[in-house]
């Protein structure tokens, strides 16, 4: 009895294919596979199973609330949370395993917080100049979270700050000063725009609100500038030393998480993963 090339090869075929599953099979992969005759590719069993071998999943969340529930729920040995205070941002990683025996960080849950509504419009606003009517409506629509005071120190009612940001006008100054002397003459004129009734004009800005969904309340301090080198004048306002601000917000963001895993396996880094 003879057999064709074809023949031989498709025996040959299958006796390495029935030697690398039996080899494959002792290696104890956590989900079945096995070897196929197309191109000898491996091909995995587990979407024939009825339960997965591993729990994957991507959580994404914007409340703290919600995102320490969970990663409470999830809690396990070698997982990591790393804090991003720079985005106000964190992902915890749960089967991150050890050095020793890492697993595949399927298991993730993230949380972005988002900006309120208040500071928004704050930032929004923060180093442009302003119309008039634009600057008094910020103030009337934000009274709730807003101390007007006056140049003198004084704290207005925000009809008294909403009217005096609409009713502003500027004036124009000629002077000139002469100077004689025994041995010269000097004269110098110079002019100078300027807000009437400077003493009435809002001349800062106690702005409070919670900055991030999740973090406290906070107040900051906005300048109230006008500038006169238009025929309207313009109010420009700016938030004082936001940058110190921000640094503060990021790590009331970072403390708020570490208090919240201190009686968890999960171990809080400060960095991006």
């Amino acid at each position: 009895m003879s057999f064709t090339k074809e023949a031989i090869q498709h025996l040959e075929k299958s006796e390495v294919l029935d030697r690398l599953n039996v080899e494959l099979g002792g290696i104890g992969t956590k989900a079945p596979v096995i070897i196929t005759p197309e191109g000898f590719s491996l091909s995995c069993l587990e979407k024939h199973m009825e339960n997965r071998t591993t729990y994957r999943f991507d959580f994404s969340t914007k409340s703290i609330k919600d995102f320490g529930a969970y990663c409470k729920e999830f809690d396990m040995a070698g997982g990591k949370c790393f804090v991003n205070s720079d985005c106000m941002y964190a992902q915890s990683i749960f089967d991150l395993g050890t050095y020793e025996a890492p697993l595949h960080q399927l298991h993730k849950a993230t949380l972005q917080l988002d900006k309120t509504a208040a500071f928004k419009s704050l930032l929004s606003l923060s180093g442009k100049h302003l119309s008039q009517k634009d600057a008094a409506n910020f103030v009337e629509d934000w009274a709730d979270n807003v101390v007007v005071t006056s140049k003198d120190g004084v704290v207005m009612t925000i009809n008294q700050a909403a009217k005096q940001l609409r009713e502003i006008t500027i004036e124009q100054v000629a002077k000139v000063d002469s100077q004689v002397g025994d041995f010269g003459e000097s004269m110098s004129a110079f002019e100078k725009i300027e807000a009437k009734n400077q003493e009435l004009i809002p001349a800062s800005i106690k702005f409070t609100c919670s900055p991030y969904h999740g973090l406290g309340m906070r107040e900051f301090t906005v300048r109230v500038g006008i500038i006169t080198g238009e025929q309207k004048p313009s109010i420009s306002l700016r938030i004082i030393k936001l940058e110190a601000q921000e640094e503060d917000m990021a790590e009331e963001f970072k403390e708020i998480l570490v208090d919240m895993f201190a009686d968890t396996q999960l171990a809080t880094f400060i960095g991006k993963a």
